[in-house]
This record gives C-alpha cells, structure tokens and sequence, in this order.
C-alpha cells in the first residue's frame, strides 16, 4: 500500500464555484414561519420542551389561559411537524420541536432566570453545578462564558454516562461550530 507524498498530481479548481451546506436549518426562515402562527403558543411550548423534557412521542400539556392543552394539538394547530423519522432531510422553515426549543432559547433563559424555583430536566437530573438558566436543551446555542459552557459539557457527559448516549460531542461540535472555548 502506497500514500501520496505531495498534492502535486492535481491542482485547485480554476472555475468558479460555490460550496453549499447540506444543513438546512435557517433561524430567521424559521421565525419568519413562527410569526406566521400563534408566537405565544410556541413559546409557551418550548418553554414545556425545555423544562419538562419530551421523548417516546411525549410532549406532556400546558395550562394557557386556565384551558389544559395537549402540546400535541398546539402543535397541529400550529404546523409543527412532530412525528417526523430521526436523520429525515426537512426545509428550512420547517418547525419541529426541537428547531423551537433552539429558536426560543433566549426566552427560555430568562424564563428561567425570573422563576429560579423551576429547572430544566437536564439540569435537574444530570447536573452538579451551575444553574438551570444556562443549562437546558438548546442552551449549548447560547451559552458563551467559559465556566458556564464547562458546566453544560460536564452536564452532558453525566447524562451520556448514565444513559449510554453519545450527546457530548455532538454538543463540543456545536461550540466549535459557534467559536466558544471550553476546557476540555
């Protein structure tokens, strides 16, 4: 078996070309499609996702306005694709629950932040320091201070360990991605 030793057998590309992310995730498309429906309602929702968690198909209810709703119907009525196959290629503004939790990340923080009482499951049952405002689905998007960052890394690590799931580095690379340092 043999390795090249140099790039010299080909050169770069005259032409003019253009290289395309295959992602096809656009936040502002996606607020765009967000405005188009009931903004409070998902909202409300993401805060549900953030907090209580969802998995097996189940999102759980919300109280909005004394009425107890299933997150499901506020989905329906609001587009949200929900039942969708893991790895399935989706258009840009195309909502799903985990792209809400995502695009309403900051309000979830500070809805955390004004309600210190309430914590997200993730930082309920997987960590051991920090607080639930930076530590939730979605904040690996907003997070920027090295010690909180560590703590959200450290969160997902105790979650993977006890879990048997590989979330950690899919979190590092969306750090990387955004350009935040964290400890390794």
């Amino acid at each position: 078996m043999s390795f090249l030793q140099s790039g010299d057998n080909f050169n770069l590309p005259t032409g003019q070309f253009l290289l395309m992310s295959n992602l096809k995730y656009d936040e502002n498309q996606l607020v765009e499609k967000i405005k188009e429906n009931d903004v409070d309602e998902l909202c409300i929702v993401s805060l549900q996702l953030a907090v209580h968690g969802f998995g097996n198909k189940e999102y759980g209810q919300v109280t909005i306005n004394d009425v107890v709703r299933k997150v499901t119907d506020i989905f329906d009525e609001n587009n949200v694709i929900y039942n969708n196959s893991p790895g399935l290629q989706l258009e840009a503004d195309v909502m799903t629950p985990k792209r809400l939790v995502r695009v309403f990340r900051f309000q979830i923080s500070e809805y955390l932040k004004l309600n210190p009482q309430i914590e997200s499951f993730l930082f309920r049952k997987y960590a051991s320091q920090g607080e639930s405002w930076y530590i939730f689905p979605g904040s690996e998007y907003l997070v920027e201070e090295l010690e909180h960052v560590d703590n959200l890394l450290e969160t997902y690590e105790n979650m993977d360990e006890r879990l048997g799931t590989n979330f950690l580095q899919k979190i590092k690379n969306i750090l990387i991605s955004r350009k935040v340092e964290f400890t390794e």
